[in-house]
């Protein structure tokens, strides 16, 4: 008897990695449900990190599919980097690094099939970056002087602790990083405008990084000259995010944001400017301190992979924490693949909204681990004229 395959529809899948992504960046505690004891059994990043492994094996599933390991100097570099998570279980035998190294294969095998199924992957955060920056602005306009993270990550309003401000502050980082991501790596006929509404959803969200990603993209849209008549509606609205500064909106975050304050305890939290001036560090000092400290006790493996855990005192660069995390060998490997994505890919937006987003934070490491394997994937098997947003190709 003729063995039959499995086929799937190539859409299908593409819309259940979409799905995927924007589930394992959701860190909403209101829609996070804890047991009695505290236990944890409904977490979104949880769920969307098995729709990804199961898309991944479905696409695996059909026995037709060719498996592309795409150009060497993508894959062998992300080789070193999940070889250093299996040296780490070998060094470190552990559930905990035993659930390392099976996250870091799933990411790899996301990579194979994400150059295969394409940008049609990116197309399902369409209507997510939409909601996320309408949720952002709603909360932005409702409460002018707290920090909106919209539905991404929104804290729970149930046991509000203000003695752990980090935790119940709305990471505006990845609200920001989410929508940037989301608008420029999302190939479709209106993606200019998706830019313009993702520009006014990160100011709202009052995240300094907000700030950095447009400027860094602004010189990047200016030296690829990538200017035409549809940039009118963003050049349009930044009079008007202007005068919503002068008048308030955002003005307090913003000068908040400057600032780390040190708490009764010894850790370190976000908090207003109202508070004592002695107590007051930098927020660049303090990465740059908390950067020094880890980077004064190197280890060849690292101390351990850590997607779910992070404070403020984690170390906030990409290629740092991954040294941090798993050895300086894996840290260049991810800056090496960045970098040359960013020169050999035509994704140059992409790759250049990841390389900044890594320069002050973590989270395209942790909270949002698998979009960079994914584009590494996508970038490096898509075949596409140019990522120009406002300018015909």
């Amino acid at each position: 008897m003729e063995e039959r395959k499995i086929a799937y529809d190539p859409r299908l899948l593409a819309g259940g990695l979409g799905l995927g992504l924007v589930l394992f960046a959701t860190h909403n505690k209101s829609i996070t449900f804890n047991n009695s004891q505290g236990e944890t059994y409904i977490f979104l990043p949880t769920i969307g990190l098995a729709m990804i492994a199961i898309c991944v094996g479905m696409f695996f599933a059909d026995g037709a599919r060719k498996f592309d390991w795409g150009p060497w100097w993508i894959w062998a570099p992300m080789a070193v980097i999940v070889g250093s998570m299996g040296l780490r279980l070998v060094l470190d035998f552990s559930m905990h690094s035993l659930a390392g190294l099976t996250v870091g294969l799933v990411f790899f095998f996301l990579y194979i099939v994400s150059r295969q199924l394409g940008h049609g992957i990116f197309l399902a955060l369409i209507p997510f970056v939409l909601l996320e920056a309408g949720s952002v602005v709603w909360q932005g306009i409702s409460n002018p002087e707290q920090f909106a993270g919209g539905f991404i990550t929104s804290p729970s309003l149930h046991n509000y602790d203000v003695s752990n401000n980090y935790m119940t502050t709305p990471n505006y980082n990845i609200a920001a990083g989410f929508m940037a991501f989301g608008a420029i790596a999302a190939f479709w006929k209106w993606q200019w405008v998706l830019v313009s509404l993702a520009i006014v959803g990160m100011f709202f969200t009052g995240a300094p990084e907000a700030v950095f990603i447009l400027a860094v993209m602004a010189v990047v849209m200016v030296v690829r000259r990538d200017w035409g008549k549809r940039i009118i509606v963003p050049l349009a609205l930044l009079p008007l995010l202007a005068v919503l500064l002068i008048v308030g909106y955002g003005r307090p975050l913003y000068l908040q944001t400057a600032w780390v304050a040190q708490t009764a305890d010894g850790t370190k939290a976000l908090y207003p400017l109202t508070l004592d001036p002695e107590k007051r560090e930098g927020a660049i000092p303090g990465r740059w301190r908390v950067i020094n400290e880890a980077m004064s006790d190197i280890k060849p493996l690292g101390h351990g992979l850590e997607l779910t855990k992070y404070t403020v005192e984690t170390v906030h660069n990409v290629p740092l924490i991954i040294t941090d995390q798993i050895g300086p060998v894996a840290g260049l490997a991810w800056l090496f693949i960045a970098v040359a994505c960013l020169v050999r890919t035509k994704w140059k937006y992409a790759w250049a909204v990841v390389l900044t987003m890594g320069v002050f934070d973590h989270y395209i490491w942790t909270q949002m681990a698998p979009y960079w394997w994914v584009l590494a994937g996508v970038s490096s098997g898509s075949v596409i004229k140019s990522d120009y947003i406002f300018r015909r190709a």
